[in-house]
């Protein structure tokens, strides 16, 4: 089988590098961390914020003679303007906020340069291994000719020889490109948020 064919059916390499926007889970968590720092800015600035609340209260006392109730109700204000341990606390969340949203856009960057990359490595090595593919054919309808001259004396020991050395090199060439073919598709699944249950085969050899 094609090594094309099993990167293109378990990795999903047509999908999820050409031109997809797919972001991995590690982007995708980034992005949650700087959104969650914006918030937490926001909750940090809200401590300068007066806070307005109200109150009420109901008591009872009894003296020798008699007892009596009361209630009181009232309304506060806090504003919390002064406090050494809040000094600087808004300004601090705000930076950090900023540095987790700077930091998602450089890595949502990088990971765009990296698929593609990895679009172009991949379309280079699929060529190549086609290439190969069709020069083994070749070169295997050249074998038979060459066996053929060779039983009928045509050519010599050596000649044949440097024909099959010239498979073995090719078969070698082919080899490397499909390993590395592989390598960089398995690469790819870093980079993309996909179910690697929907892809990978069951015990019976289907997918799911």
């Amino acid at each position: 089988k094609d090594i094309r064919e099993f990167v293109n059916k378990y990795f999903l390499v047509g999908q999820s590098i050409k031109e997809t926007q797919e972001a991995s889970h590690q982007l995708v968590a980034l992005k949650h961390h700087a959104a969650s720092g914006e918030f937490a800015a926001k909750m940090e600035k809200a401590r300068y914020l007066p806070q307005v609340g109200v109150f009420a209260e109901s008591y009872m006392f009894q003296g020798e003679r008699d007892t009596a109730d009361g209630y009181m109700a009232g309304l506060y204000l806090r504003w919390n303007l002064f406090n050494s341990s809040d000094y600087g606390a808004y300004s601090e969340a705000q930076l950090k906020a900023k540095s987790a949203q700077k930091y998602f856009v450089a890595m949502e960057q990088k990971e765009r340069a990296e698929k593609k990359s990895y679009h172009q490595v991949l379309d280079s090595l699929n060529k190549t291994i086609e290439l190969l593919n069709d020069s083994d054919r070749m070169l295997g309808e050249q074998i038979e000719t060459t066996r053929t001259l060779f039983r009928n004396g045509s050519i010599n020991a050596l000649q044949m020889v440097e024909v099959l050395n010239r498979r073995v090199d090719l078969i070698t060439q082919l080899n490397q490109a499909e390993n590395e073919l592989l390598n960089v598709a398995s690469k790819t699944v870093s980079l993309r948020s996909t179910n690697l249950d929907a892809i990978l085969p069951t015990e019976g050899g289907n997918t799911k």
